[in-house]
């Protein structure tokens, strides 16, 4: 029962307890207006001029036979629902469930970090012949060689003047 259902089963419960304290109340009353009561005369009242009310009868007689049960009576107020029970015990463990169908392919990944450098290879074969190089500067004047053999005469040709040209020193190789 949540705190919303107790708040209205309050006050009308309050209404029934009030109802059946007043209605028995009025039947006591009413139950001790007839009675008589013998342990007193004239029944509690005030008779000094002769009891009128209550005409001298005999005495009271034996309790007769036990009457008849009577109906059955209304049914009573629905009571408020008992306390919450505590919680159950763990179940059994179920059966494992039907495999599904396989899944789509994942996504690519992200790539990875570049690899370390291999260790170096075995030595290749030697290239091919070289185009030939450019023609190499004259070379300086080397030594003189030894003095070779003397010649053998020569005719005797004709007089002939001949000048003579200056001679360059110091002059080097233009390459």
């Amino acid at each position: 029962m949540g705190r919303d259902q107790r708040a209205v089963a309050g006050p009308a419960l309050r209404r029934w307890l009030l109802l059946g304290t007043v209605t028995v109340g009025f039947l006591a009353q009413s139950v001790l207006a007839g009675v008589k009561k013998f342990d007193v005369p004239c029944g509690g009242r005030d008779c000094s001029g002769g009891c009128q009310c209550y005409p001298e009868k005999g005495g009271r007689g034996q309790p007769g036979p036990v009457g008849p049960q009577g109906y059955n009576g209304p049914p009573g107020l629905q009571g408020f629902p008992g306390l919450q029970g505590r919680k159950g015990d763990k179940g059994e463990r179920g059966a494992p469930g039907v495999t599904g169908p396989k899944g789509d392919v994942g996504a690519r990944g992200v790539s990875g970090f570049p690899g370390a450098d291999g260790i170096p290879g075995h030595p290749g074969q030697g290239g091919p012949r070289g185009r030939p190089g450019y023609d190499g500067c004259n070379g300086t004047q080397g030594d003189s060689g030894p003095q070779g053999p003397p010649g053998s005469e020569g005719f005797t040709g004709p007089p002939v003047s001949i000048p003579t040209a200056p001679v360059l020193q110091g002059r080097a190789d233009p390459c």
